[in-house]
This record gives structure tokens, sequence and C-alpha cells, in this order.
């Protein structure tokens, strides 16, 4: 019979550390998945699951749903349910400005 000594509290502060840097950008992910395409009574709310959404306006100092890495850049995005089969998206030729 093997007994284990009982945890120590470094050893616990690792693990809780360790658990958190693993689980933080999972967790803010589905909330911005949560927040933009699952609950349309919220004001983050843009766009049903696997629909494109863009605004042809730039952020402001306003905007706190998510960091912007440009915040002079108009944006277009999606949250895509792939947990039953992949997407085929269908994205016409850039044409040279």
């Amino acid at each position: 019979m093997i007994v284990e000594s009982p945890t120590s509290s470094e050893e616990i502060a690792a693990i809780a550390e360790e658990a958190y840097v693993f689980s933080f950008p999972m967790l803010m992910g589905y909330r911005a998945c949560f927040a933009s395409a699952l609950v349309p009574s919220l004001p983050s709310y843009k766009a049903p699951l696997n629909e494109m959404q863009g605004d042809p306006v730039t952020l402001d100092h306003n905007f706190k749903d998510v960091i912007s890495p440009n915040a002079d850049t108009p944006y277009s995005g999606a949250v895509l349910d792939l947990r039953a089969e992949p997407m085929v998206l269908s994205v016409p030729a850039v044409t040279p400005r």
C-alpha cells in the first residue's frame, strides 16, 4: 500500500496557477462566442452561429467586448459551430485596390 504525503501549499498554488494559465484563453474565447453569437438579448450580440457579421464602421473607445488590435479597421467575423461537421467557406476573389 502506497501512502502519499499531503500536498503542500506550494504545490497547491502551482497546480492552481497552471490550471488558470491553461484555462484562461479557452474561457475568454468561449465568453466572446457566448456574448456575440449565443444570446441575442445581450448588447454585444452580432449574429447567430455560422453566419458572417460585419459592420462598415471602425471601433472607438466605447468598444469593450474584446481587446481590438486595430481600432481603425472595420472587422467582420463569425462564430462557427464545427461540432457536427466542417464548414465550407466560399470567399470572393480579392482585387487590387
